[in-house]
């Protein structure tokens, strides 16, 4: 416990360095974050029957907003740009300050992976590998108790899945879908936030993490489906020349996708070029279609990578 300034989608989209960068380089202040002081007990329950974890946690929290400072000014002033208020502006609702409120919450996860083998030597279980697909169950609730001014109820299935597809080369999936079975009083921090970028350059996880969508506008607290597949391939089109495959050169091919009450289709379509340089192998390029109900919006260029830069 104890007070944490936090970011409103608490999967931290873009890292604290990276908001300096683009915050005083190109004038654009993605990052939104409130301040809560709080308690929380967390627990985890493994291999329970070998194939099921088990988890979850409950917090109470004192949270309010934060403001950005007034004189604030980039190094680099840009045209038609201007800094945002530090509070996320979701489609279709209004932009209003929260007022400082309690939360008392509880999460749940149920993990399965079928299928899973071990061996034991010497007395001693050994989990071998499994690449079966992973289904979990997860269980977030408001609990509107005592000083606690949240009420809500969401429930959210996840299948995700790495298939070896040959040398080096996997296929990954990751399907989402979700709704809120109650939302008397659901506050900004508790609502349904996808990992968005809206910067050329990108970090972190390559798969779960679309390349256009705005990090904040199309959360929600309804209902939702999300699915991201990647195909990393060594052997495609420019690997298929010999010299470049032993770069170790990778192509990757990938479709994310989103659909929400205020969000119908979104999809992206893209192509990238993994290990691209060769002493750095975690640096990647892509091009990418941006579609929405079904009709082209925009093509983006980015350039990403695993490391994350700051916590």
């Amino acid at each position: 416990g104890g007070r944490f300034v936090s970011q409103f989608n608490p999967n931290a989209p873009i890292s604290p360095n990276m908001n300096t960068v683009t915050t005083l380089f190109f004038e654009q202040n993605f990052m939104k974050i409130y301040e809560k002081r709080f308690g929380r007990i967390d627990f985890y329950y493994n291999r329970v029957a070998d194939v099921l974890n088990f988890s979850g946690g409950v917090e109470f929290a004192e949270r309010s907003t934060l403001m950005n400072w007034e004189n604030a000014k980039p190094w680099i002033k840009w045209k038609n740009r201007e800094f945002t208020p530090n509070m996320p502006q979701v489609e279709g609702e209004e932009m209003m300050e929260i007022p400082t409120h309690n939360a008392l919450t509880l999460n749940l996860a149920l993990a399965w992976r079928p299928g899973q083998k071990y061996s034991i030597r010497n007395g001693q279980k050994r989990y071998l590998f499994n690449n079966n697909p992973t289904l979990t169950l997860r269980y977030a609730k408001g609990l509107d108790v005592g000083n606690s001014n949240v009420n809500f109820d969401r429930l959210e299935f996840n299948i995700r899945q790495n298939i070896e597809t040959g040398v080096r080369s996997e296929l990954h999936y990751d399907l989402t879908a979700g709704a809120f079975l109650n939302q008397k009083s659901v506050y900004l921090m508790d609502y349904k936030h996808f990992m968005g970028n809206e910067f050329f350059l990108q970090t972190g996880d390559g798969i779960r993490t679309f390349r256009a969508l705005p990090y904040y506008r199309y959360s929600t607290r309804e209902r939702y489906l999300e699915a991201h597949v990647v195909n990393e391939s060594r052997r495609l089109l420019l690997t298929r020349i010999p010299l470049l495959r032993m770069t170790g050169l990778k192509e990757n091919l990938m479709l994310h996708y989103l659909n929400t009450p205020t969000l119908k289709h979104y999809a992206e379509v893209g192509y990238g070029l993994d290990n691209i340089i060769t002493p750095v192998p975690f640096f990647r390029i892509e091009v990418v279609s941006v579609f929405q109900n079904f009709r082209y919006q925009d093509t983006v260029f980015r350039v990403g990578t695993t490391f994350q830069l700051g916590n």
